[in-house]
C-alpha cells in the first residue's frame, strides 16, 4: 500500500508539474499497449513512470511512432526505430538474471516472456539477450572475487588453467557449430522436450551421484575440469540450460551439490563472455545511443537480480537438492508443449 501510495503521488507530481499534456499521453497508450487488460493501478502507474522515463531519455516530443499496435519511441533525428520499451527491457533482464545461473534454462523463459510481452523476435532483441548477460557474468566476479583475484596474487594459475580446460570445448564446438546453434534457437519444440529430459535427470540426480569425492573447486584435477566442459556442450541444445549441463557433469565427476554449482558458475564467466563478445562485436554498428540505453539498464537489472538468484540458489541447493527443479523443468516443459499445440506460440517464436 505504501508503495501505490509513492508512485500514485510520483504520477500526479508528474502530471502537474514535469510534463506536458502530450507527454502524459504518449506515457498513456504506452501504459494501455503493455497492460492492456491489467486492472491493477500500481502496475499500471508503475508502467507509466518507466515510459515518461523513456520518453524524455531516448526520444524528442512529436516522435513517437507505431510498429503494429504496439507505440514504440524513435530517435531524435527519426530515423531509427528502438523495438523495445524499456518496461520490456527491464522485465527481460529480470528474466535473465533469475534464470542463467539456476538449472531451469533461461532460453525457456525468455520465450514466455517475450511472447506474453508481445516483443518482436527481431536483430535487437536477440542482441540484447544476448548482451545483457554481461551483467549476469558480472554478478559472478563480484560475488566470488576472492576466487579469481586470489591465485592472480600468489600466482597459483591452476584455478585459471581449470577454466580454460573447461572452457575449450564451448568455444571450438561453438564456433564450429554457430549456424546450426542459431537454428535450433528457432524451434520451441526443441526447447520444450529439452526442458523436460533435463528435468527427468534432475529428478533423480541426487540419488545417482550420492558419494562425492570432491568438496572444493580447487580439489578437481584438470581432466576433470576438461570433462565438465564437455558436458557444458549439451547446452547448446537449447532448452537444456548451461547451469544444468554444466552441474551434471559435476556431479558426474565426482563433486558435490555445491562445489559443482560452483562450478558452473566459474565456468559461466569465460564461456558466456566469449560468446557475448562475439554477438556485439558483429551487432555493436548497429546500435544506436538509444540501444545502448536499453543494454546499461539492462546489464544494471541483470547484475543485481543474478547475485540474488546466486546466493538463493546455493542456499537452496545444500538443503532441498535438485528435485524441485526437476519438477518446474518438466511442468515449463509441458506448458510450452501446450501453448505449441493451441497455436498460441509458433514454432519459430524464441528470442
Amino acid at each position: 500500500m505504501l508503495a501505490k501510495n509513492y508512485l500514485a503521488m510520483a504520477v500526479r507530481t508528474m502530471k502537474s508539474h514535469a510534463i506536458s499534456s502530450s507527454r502524459w499521453s504518449v506515457a498513456r497508450a504506452t501504459t494501455d499497449a503493455t497492460w492492456p487488460e491489467c486492472q491493477c493501478g500500481i502496475f499500471r502507474q508503475a508502467t507509466a513512470i518507466a515510459a515518461i522515463l523513456q520518453y524524455y531519455f531516448m526520444a524528442k516530443p512529436g516522435k513517437m511512432t507505431v510498429r503494429g499496435s504496439r507505440p514504440r519511441f524513435a530517435s531524435a533525428n527519426g530515423e531509427h526505430l528502438t523495438p523495445m520499451t524499456l518496461v520490456e527491457a527491464i522485465v527481460i533482464a529480470i528474466v535473465e538474471g533469475l534464470t542463467e545461473f539456476l538449472p531451469v534454462s533461461s532460453t525457456g523463459h525468455m520465450i514466455i516472456a517475450g511472447k506474453f510481452l508481445r516483443i518482436p523476435d527481431d536483430d535487437f532483441t536477440k542482441l540484447f539477450t544476448v548482451g545483457i548477460q554481461l551483467g549476469a557474468i558480472l554478478a559472478v566476479v563480484v560475488l566470488y572475487w576472492r576466487r579469481f583475484v586470489d591465485p592472480l596474487r600468489e600466482k597459483n594459475w591452476q584455478f585459471f588453467i581449470k577454466l580454460i580446460l573447461g572452457v575449450v570445448p564451448a568455444v571450438v564446438l561453438g564456433f564450429l557449430l554457430a549456424k546450426r546453434i542459431d537454428a535450433m534457437l528457432e524451434s520451441v519444440f526443441t526447447v520444450a522436450l529439452a526442458l523436460i529430459i533435463g528435468g527427468v535427470i534432475l529428478l533423480f540426480i541426487d540419488r545417482l551421484f550420492q558419494k562425492p569425492q570432491i568438496r572444493e573447486v580447487n580439489d578437481m584435477s584438470n581432466r576433470q575440469a576438461f570433462l565438465v566442459g564437455c558436458w557444458q556442450c549439451l547446452a547448446m541444445i537449447p532448452g537444456t540450460s548451461r547451469s544444468a549441463a554444466s552441474i551434471i557433469g559435476g556431479m558426474q565427476q565426482s563433486l558435490d551439490r555445491k562445489s559443482a554449482a560452483e562450478f558452473s558458475f566459474f565456468l559461466a564467466v569465460p564461456t558466456m563472455a566469449a560468446a557475448t563478445a562475439f554477438k556485439l562485436v558483429k551487432g555493436f554498428r548497429q546500435l544506436s545511443a538509444d540501444d545502448l540505453w536499453l543494454f546499461a539498464v539492462g546489464n544494471v537489472v541483470a547484475f543485481v537480480v543474478a547475485m540474488l538468484a546466486i546466493k538463493f540458489f546455493i542456499g537452496f541447493l545444500q538443503r532441498h537438492g535438485f528435485r524441485l527443479f526437476g519438477y518446474y523443468r518438466i511442468a515449463l516443459g509441458v506448458f510450452l508443449l501446450i501453448l505449441l499445440g493451441l497455436g498460441y506460440l509458433s514454432n519459430t517464436a524464441v528470442l
